[in-house]
């Protein structure tokens, strides 16, 4: 059932960031605002009882039974990320419920259009393997961040040494990687993180697709933040 979580809990048992059960905590601004699953806290300890105590929220809090690699491999948009987190051995990394939760910025089938048209297959060769890792990791963060805490953020570190910006516009969309890339849905719920989709790959600085996948190879290792 989501919401209920087993023992009593303050405001103060939280701050830690652990995850009971299936809710995954933030306080995104380091201030007395926590979120749980995307859902904030409006009044804490606003009903005691005999037998718990009852904190009121904003919505509903969003739940899930499984995975995250479970979730993409139930959805069709993302059988390309797919391919390449199969590829890089990140799909039993994201399969575990034990353990950190994480968010992923999951490009759709078609986002995989706009890159040169041999550009999967490159990254699936042995000898890209480590090009094919640093696609992967730059669209993973290792921290949960719904839409409701990722408006409060201007950057968030991927598993890379990069960051991808983040601005919210007066609108209320997201934008991510220099205000390029929208989310095209967000917070689709997993019972380790949460998925963010987007209509666009977030290619790493260290590569370079006309170089690794053409006929000079090698890869543009120029350095710079998302």
């Amino acid at each position: 059932m989501a919401g209920l979580i087993i023992g009593r809990r303050s405001p103060y048992n939280y701050k830690d960031g652990r995850s009971w059960d299936i809710e995954n905590l933030c306080f995104p601004d380091f201030t007395q605002t926590l979120y749980v699953n995307g859902a904030e806290i409006e009044e804490f300890n606003a009903c005691q009882a005999r037998n718990g105590v009852v904190h009121v929220v904003s919505s509903p809090i969003p739940q899930s039974t499984i995975t995250i690699a479970q979730t993409l491999k139930d959805d069709p948009r993302f059988s390309v990320f797919l391919q390449l987190l199969e590829g890089a051995n990140a799909i039993m990394f994201l399969d575990s419920a034990e353990g950190k939760s994480h968010t992923l910025f999951a490009p759709t089938d078609e986002a995989f259009e706009e890159l040169p048209a041999n550009a999967v297959e490159c990254l699936l060769l042995p000898e890209n393997s480590r090009y094919l890792r640093e696609i992967v990791r730059i669209h993973l963060t290792s921290q949960v961040e719904y839409s409701s805490t990722l408006s409060q953020r201007s950057k968030i570190y991927t598993f890379t040494h990069y960051y991808l910006s983040v601005r919210t516009d007066e609108q209320g969309n997201i934008l991510i990687t220099n205000d390029r890339i929208p989310l095209e849905e967000a917070d689709i719920t997993a019972n380790n993180g949460v998925i963010h989709a987007i209509p666009e790959v977030i290619v790493s600085p260290k590569v370079d697709f006309d170089k690794l996948c053409g006929e000079d190879g090698g890869s543009d290792l120029e350095t710079k933040n998302y």
